[in-house]
C-alpha cells in the first residue's frame, strides 16, 4: 500500500513540517480505525475563506491584476528603506485578485519551534503543496521566511513575512502570503519538531547523498548514507557552509526521503508513524474534509504523481541585504507572483507593464 508520507523542515532552530500530509493522513484514516487516529489531530475551527475566487486562472480575461513594473525597479526593491519600497508592497498587496484554479488544492504546510502545538508562534518554514489534478503533479513550493513583507498587524506593518503566523494565526499567515504571491491556499497543516527524530526513526532512517562539506560537518562519509532521526536532523539545521536557500534545498531533500521511504513501508510501520506524528498536527481541516481528500487521492491517483520542488521568490527576484543589523530578503513581487502561479497553475492573471 503506497503511502505518501510527510514533514519536516527547519529554519534558524529546526522544524518538523508536514509535507503531503493531507495524503498521509487521510489515506491512513480511511484504512485504519478512523476517528482513533484522526481523534489525536488538534482541530482548529474550520478555516474558511471569507470569498472564494473562483476558476479565475483559467480565464485571463477577467480579474487580471496589471503592474507599472517601474514600481518594483531593481533600485528600489533592493532596498528596504526608502518609503518608496514600503509604499510599492503595500499598494501591491492591497489589489489585484488572488488565483485559483479547480484542478490545483493548495494546502499551506507551516512548521513551528513551539512545544504546545495550541498555540502560535512564528512560523520556522513554510511550504505550500500544491497539487494539480490536471497534470499529474504535487509542486512544494517553498517559502523563504525572512521576506520582506506587508503583514499588516495593530502594532506593525512590515516586517519578516513569517512572523504573521504569531501576530494572528494560521488564518494571518495565509493571507500575507495571498496578498504577496496572488495564489489561493485552500487550508493548512501546522506541525511542531517534536516528533522529528523519533518519526525517522521509525521509519528505519533516511538516505541522503552528501556532499563533502555535509559530511564533514555531521562527521560521516560523503556520498549516499542513511541518516537516523538526530543526523536528519543535524543536516537539516546545516546553515554556514553555504547559504540560506542551500539549507532549504537540504530540507526539501529529505522530505523527498521520507516520503519515498514511506511509499515503501509496511502498514504497521506506518502505523506506529502516523500515531507519532497526528498529535503534533494542527489543521484548519475537519475529519470529513480530510477523508474527503484521501477519496480523492485514491480516485486521480495522487500516489503516483511526480514530485518537484521550488523556492518563491524565484532567485531573479530576490536578494539578500540588512536594514539595520535585521537581515531580509527584499523582493519584486510581482515578477515573483507570476512565476509561482505559472509553477502552480501553468498560467498567471499578472500582466506587467514593461
Amino acid at each position: 500500500m503506497e503511502k505518501i508520507k510527510n514533514f519536516f523542515k527547519t529554519k534558524w532552530k529546526f522544524i518538523v513540517i508536514a509535507v503531503v500530509a493531507l495524503l498521509l493522513i487521510a489515506v491512513l484514516a480511511a484504512v485504519l480505525f478512523v476517528n482513533g487516529l484522526l481523534g489525536n489531530i488538534t482541530y482548529d475551527d474550520p478555516y474558511r475563506k471569507s470569498s472564494q475566487s473562483g476558476d479565475i486562472i483559467n480565464d485571463s480575461s477577467v480579474n487580471v491584476n496589471s503592474v507599472d513594473a517601474k514600481d518594483f525597479a531593481d533600485e528600489q526593491i533592493h532596498t528596504v528603506d526608502g518609503d518608496s519600497t514600503k509604499d510599492s508592497i503595500k499598494k501591491w498587496c492591497e489589489s489585484g485578485t488572488v488565483a485559483s484554479s479547480k484542478d490545483v488544492i493548495n494546502i499551506l504546510l507551516m512548521g513551528m519551534d513551539n512545544r504546545n502545538i495550541k498555540y502560535n508562534s512564528r512560523a520556522d518554514s513554510m511550504m505550500i503543496a500544491s497539487i494539480n489534478t490536471k497534470t499529474g503533479q504535487i509542486t512544494l513550493a517553498s517559502i523563504l521566511r525572512d521576506q520582506y513583507a506587508y503583514v499588516n498587524s495593530r502594532s506593525i506593518k512590515f516586517e519578516k513575512m513569517h512572523h504573521a503566523l504569531v501576530r494572528g494565526g494560521p488564518a494571518k499567515q495565509i493571507e500575507v502570503i495571498e496578498a504577496h504571491y496572488k495564489v489561493q491556499i485552500d487550508n493548512y497543516i501546522l506541525v511542531n519538531f517534536t516528533s522529528f527524530k523519533s518519526i525517522i526513526d521509525k521509519l528505519g532512517g533516511v538516505t541522503i547523498n552528501l556532499t563533502s562539506a555535509e559530511a564533514k560537518v555531521l562527521g560521516m562519509s560523503a556520498g549516499e548514507q542513511l541518516l537516523n532521526g538526530t543526523k536528519a536532523l543535524e543536516y537539516s539545521r546545516i546553515r554556514y557552509i553555504d547559504t540560506d536557500v542551500a539549507r532549504t534545498g537540504r530540507q526539501q531533500k529529505v522530505i523527498e526521503a521520507i516520503i519515498q521511504k514511506a511509499r515503501g513501508a509496511s502498514l504497521v510501520e506506518l502505523t506506529q508513524v502516523i500515531s507519532e506524528l497526528l498529535q503534533y498536527v494542527r489543521t484548519g481541516m475537519s475529519k470529513s474534509e480530510i477523508l474527503g481528500y484521501a477519496t480523492e487521492a485514491f480516485t486521480s491517483g495522487w500516489f503516483s504523481y511526480d514530485i518537484v520542488h521550488y523556492c518563491a521568490p524565484g532567485e531573479n527576484y530576490r536578494k539578500g541585504g540588512f536594514k539595520g543589523d535585521i537581515w531580509y530578503w527584499t523582493v519584486n513581487y510581482p515578477r515573483a507572483a507570476q512565476e509561482l502561479q505559472m509553477t502552480l497553475y501553468g498560467r498567471t492573471n499578472i500582466v506587467i507593464d514593461e
